[in-house]
């Protein structure tokens, strides 16, 4: 059964708003006094003076929002503009591929045989590579495993590298 006490998280914003506006109209506060006043942020206020239920949020977010890659269901567009998540909340839960070390190694084959040098940290590491121009483009390319899983796998990239070269 649910508790009587608890308000939800709709209610307590058209609370907040109601007070915030009760502050600015009656009492003829600033947007910073306000803040002070109810301890929260000026841009909380003015969301609240502005959008008192929510509905314009919801309205911008909605129209952030993508489809996911993998079903075609939407996805959150709680991050902004242009950052919808690739994939919806059930297909980002989905399990993922498992590697092993004989799995690594060959992934390790396989990029040396399509760029022609085994990979470094630097070229299975997301965020790196995305700085990189070329190395971005290669890690979208494929199947590969991170650096953290090479590490987490091998004990460290140079024990991968050496298992790779006697493999």
């Amino acid at each position: 059964m649910p508790d009587a006490t608890k308000v939800s998280r709709s209610e307590e914003r058209r609370r907040a708003a109601a007070l915030c506006a009760h502050l600015r109209l009656v009492e003829g506060l600033s947007v910073e006094e306000i803040a002070l006043r109810v301890g929260r942020r000026p841009a909380t206020i003015r969301g609240y003076l502005h959008d008192p239920d929510g509905v314009k949020a919801r309205a911008r977010k909605e129209r952030y929002r993508g489809a996911c890659e993998v079903c075609g269901a939407p996805t959150s567009g709680g991050d902004g503009p242009g950052r919808a998540h690739a994939r919806c909340r059930r297909c980002s839960a989905a399990p993922r591929r498992r590697w092993d070390r004989g799995a690594v190694l060959a992934a390790m084959a396989s990029w040396e045989a399509r760029y022609g040098a085994a990979p470094t940290s630097y070229d299975w590491n997301a965020t790196l590579a995305r700085g990189r121009g070329a190395a971005g483009r290669r890690l979208r390319n494929g199947d590969w495993p991170t650096a953290s899983t090479v590490t987490a796998l091998f004990g460290g990239w140079g024990n991968a590298r050496a298992a790779y070269s006697s493999a």
